[in-house]
Order: structure tokens, then sequence, then C-alpha cells
């Protein structure tokens, strides 16, 4: 099977069509997509958690197993049996989170015949904050890394997105701080 992010991607999509399952894709291949090209193990989607089931149908066809799901039936996880196929994890929100999503995103070309679902990049910024601020998260660096690139990369500033109400909603204390530093070392 040909491994390729762009053949992953596509196989996904299809597979999720035949399902009508609506996704975004979010995580690191819309950083790269948003910001700039990065490295990552896994493929990150979002939909409405009403659509779990739809989401372990597809995953499952694709050759997928459910290995986590967060109690709160937030986020999960899948894994193939198979060496070297990405992971894939799964956001799952709230009808009114998801309404949000779906008014500002776009399609993407990740190199194949369809264009791709993805969320817009100030609902990706919103994601990487929201990330960040868990106490749980091993690398939030790497999170607010991505936050400077998507923002560098599409012209925005801190003060769009305090505008915008992200850092009051998303942000904390530590993270504004730190992305206020790694955005400062950026520009010098």
């Amino acid at each position: 099977m040909d491994e390729s992010p762009a053949n992953f991607l596509n196989v996904f999509h299809r597979a999720a069509v035949a399902e009508c399952l609506e996704y975004f894709l979010i995580g690191g291949f819309a950083v790269s997509y948003w910001g700039t090209p990065r490295f990552t193990a896994d493929v990150d989607y979002v939909t409405d958690g009403k659509n779990l089931e739809k989401v372990k149908k597809v995953t499952e066809q694709l050759g997928y197993k459910l290995v986590f799901l967060h109690p709160k039936q937030s986020f999960a996880h899948f894994v193939s049996d198979e060496k070297g196929r990405f992971r894939i994890d799964f956001m799952l929100v709230d009808d009114g989170t998801w309404q949000k999503l779906k008014v500002d995103a776009s399609d993407a070309d990740f190199g194949g015949p369809e264009r791709l679902p993805i969320v817009a990049p100030l609902h990706l910024i919103a994601m990487k904050l929201h990330a960040a601020k868990q106490l749980d998260r091993t690398d939030p660096y790497k999170d607010l890394n991505d936050v400077a690139e998507i923002l560098l990369a599409q012209g925005f500033s801190f003060q769009d997105l305090e505008k915008s109400g992200i850092i009051e909603k998303h942000g904390t204390e530590k993270t504004v701080a730190e992305l206020r530093r790694i955005l400062e070392s950026r520009r010098k």
C-alpha cells in the first residue's frame, strides 16, 4: 500500500465521503498547509461528536482499531497493526463548535485528485493554544511554535489574536508569554 501522505489523505477522504462522514483536517498536516511544512507521524481530524460511529466505521475499513477513547468522548486515537502506517487522531467536538468550524473551513490541495476539507487558520491556532495549555501535554512548545509559524505565514499579528478573542479564550498567562517570546525571536 502506498502510504505517502497524499495517498493516505485521499484514501481516507474517499472512505469518509462514502460513509457521509464530515470532517476537517487539523494537526501537523494543517500546520504544514497554513504555516510551514513539518514532520508528523499522525493524521489529526476534527468532527462533530455525534459522528463517532462513522469515524469508527471508516477507520476500521482502513485497517485501524480504536485504542483510546477519552472518557468524555472528546478524543479518539486509532492505530493500525501494519508497521509504518500513520496513526489517526480524532477530536470530537460539540455541535456548536462544529458549526463554527464549518463556517470558515475551506478545501486544500494535498497532492491528490480532490481538495480536502481543512479548518481555517484562526481555528487551528485556537486548537493549538487550547492543546498547549493542557496539563498532560508532553510538548506544549511544539503547539506554540506551530501557532507562531501559522501567524507569520498568514500575516496575522498577535493583536489579531487578541481582537478575535482567541488569546482570552484559549491562552494562559504562561502560554501567551511563551508565544510572545517565540514571535520576538522569529522577528529578529
